[in-house]
């Protein structure tokens, strides 16, 4: 994992999203599209980011967390994934996690995250094809 900072900021302006898997595919943000921004947030932003992953043999699970059920220790594997919730302005935000705890938060004026909604996590789509990638 390379930290990359968000550049954009803001509710429905951010760029975190982008800042993380930038920072996770140890990428420049410019080659990281802005899914979200681009696609919005209604699950085009899914689709398309797939669809742009899979050329690196890659996919993302989005696991929306069950708020009623305690799942902490669903989520402590150990790989680099992205939490998104809200910080404490109670905007949207993503972060890098790793075992389910923050370790990069690509914008630190935002505080991080005090309410989790949702992980994504990276699968290998062939995982004969990978040669220890994203560990």
């Amino acid at each position: 994992m390379k930290p990359v900072m968000q550049m954009k900021f803001g509710a429905n302006e951010g760029n975190c999203f982008q800042a993380c898997l930038a920072s996770i595919l140890e990428l420049p943000l410019d080659d990281v599209p802005d899914f979200c921004n681009i696609y919005g947030r209604n699950g085009t932003w899914l689709y398309e980011c797939n669809k742009w992953l899979s050329t690196r043999n890659l996919g993302l699970v989005h696991v929306v967390r069950p708020r009623s059920v305690e799942t902490d220790y669903l989520f402590e594997l150990p790989v680099y994934h992205i939490i998104t919730g809200l910080n404490k302005d109670g905007i949207r935000h993503s972060v890098v996690g790793f075992r389910s705890d923050m370790v990069y938060n690509p914008n630190p004026n935002s505080g991080g995250i005090v309410d989790f909604h949702c992980y994504d996590f990276f699968v290998a789509l062939d995982p004969s094809k990978c040669k220890g990638e994203l560990q």
